[in-house]
C-alpha cells in the first residue's frame, strides 16, 4: 500500500517507527550571550533519533533557544 499521491507527484510507503529518542544536551559557554530572549549561559540542543522496523536511523533538531527550560521541555513533549 502506497502513500497518496503529494502536491509534488511523489509517493512514499507507508513505515512504522520502532524507536524515538530525545538527547538533550548543553554546552556552557565561556561569554554569556544576549539575544531577544535573554542572556544565554549554555547552548542547548534537543537532536532527535527515530527509527524505523528496517533500522534505518533518521537524526532531526527541536529549535530550543527559549525559554531557558525549553530544550528539556521539548524532549519531555516529544517522548
Amino acid at each position: 500500500m502506497s502513500a497518496p499521491d503529494s502536491p509534488s507527484g511523489l509517493t512514499g510507503t507507508p513505515l512504522t517507527l520502532v524507536g524515538v529518542e530525545a538527547l538533550v544536551f548543553r554546552v556552557p559557554l565561556a561569554i554569556p550571550v544576549q539575544t531577544s530572549f535573554g542572556l544565554m549561559h549554555d547552548r542547548p540542543a534537543c537532536l532527535v533519533r527515530v527509527v524505523d522496523e528496517a533500522g534505518t536511523t533518521g537524526w532531526g533538531e527541536i529549535w530550543c533557544n527559549f525559554p531557558q527550560v525549553g530544550a528539556e521541555h521539548r524532549a519531555r513533549l516529544l517522548i
